[in-house]
């Protein structure tokens, strides 16, 4: 299943789609990870995950932005 339709089942709190997801942007996650001091690591994580929920559950899935797009928007209007 493609990143939106995991998106719009997440946002109605299926927690299968949300694994999906989180499953998607583990590798990344792992590799930007790999920087940080491993005592850090976990925490680091945990804010990533709690990050991604709310911009799921804030995600319009109207607008024509990606949520890479809508991501980077967020992180400069909340900077």
């Amino acid at each position: 299943m493609g990143l939106v339709p995991l998106i719009r089942h997440a946002k109605d709190n299926d927690k299968k789609a949300m694994l999906e997801i989180f499953q998607m942007f583990e590798p990344k996650l792992r590799k930007a990870l790999s920087a940080v001091h491993q005592d850090l690591r976990d925490d680091f994580r945990q804010e990533v995950y709690i990050r991604l929920i709310k911009a799921i559950r804030n995600y319009n899935l109207t607008n024509t932005l990606d949520i890479g797009e809508y991501i980077n928007k967020r992180r400069r209007r909340l900077s």
